[in-house]
């Protein structure tokens, strides 16, 4: 007879091979997957070109990489693009607001993303955006791996002196992704400040970081090692 300990020990390792332990089977992120309603080529902003930039980095450093993104046209069809793996989705339920596009969106970027988990597991989301948010939220807890955002703004100064129950709501989701993130990414110090001043997070949780600088690419890797390292004790 086994002991106890001995059980443990071998569902440990089961787990291990698995990769369904709450850390993921590495303190480095392999299988990255980044989410953002806008991408290239159907969109050409500073989203969709942050992600781009983002995600054609990563393959350079040897990383899988998978992208969800929105595109009603190309819905349900999986593309190569530079070697970054891109899954169009629509929204199954019609939308009436960017709020409840934001909200619904969710369960078609939880379909695809639960295909890649379950055929290639995810070591780290990454989402862009407000509009994201829900998602990761969603996808950090269901899969038990960790999630990283960007903000490219936020509702206070996209809406100053706004205040009503639409603008409240979005105000809230940042809010709740700020306290999920295990790091919140921006581009620049004033945005950075100002998600400090107004939803208070730590202030080392907020990095600034500028995907087209190359000692930012290097953060960029250094703030996913942190984050793969260091998740479990968050």
């Amino acid at each position: 007879m086994k002991s106890e300990q001995e059980y443990q020990s071998i569902i440990e390792k089961i787990l291990g091979k698995l990769k369904t332990d709450k850390t993921g089977a590495s303190s480095h992120a392999e299988n990255i997957v980044l989410i953002s309603k806008d991408y290239v080529p159907k969109d050409v902003n500073e989203i969709s070109l942050q992600v781009k930039t983002i995600a054609e980095n990563l393959v350079q450093k040897g990383k899988n990489v998978h992208v969800i993104t929105y595109d009603p046209i190309k819905a349900g069809q999986t593309t190569e693009l530079g070697e970054v793996k891109v899954h169009y989705i629509g929204n199954s339920i019609r939308a009436y607001s960017p709020l409840t596009d934001a909200l619904t969106l969710g369960m078609d970027i939880n379909r695809v993303a639960a295909d890649i988990f379950h055929e290639e597991d995810i070591d780290l989301i990454h989402v862009h955006d407000w509009y994201m948010l829900p998602a990761g939220v969603l996808l950090q807890r269901a899969f038990q791996r960790p999630m990283c955002s960007t903000y490219y703004s936020v509702e206070n100064v996209r809406c100053p002196d706004v205040v009503n129950n639409y603008t409240n709501a979005i105000k809230e989701i940042e809010n709740r992704g700020c306290n999920e993130s295990r790091k919140v990414m921006v581009k620049e110090n004033w945005l950075k400040d100002e998600i400090i001043n107004q939803y208070k997070p730590e202030e080392e949780k907020v990095d600034i970081i500028n995907p087209d600088d190359e000692k930012d690419r290097k953060k960029l890797m250094k703030d996913y090692r942190w984050v793969m390292q260091n998740y479990e004790e968050l």
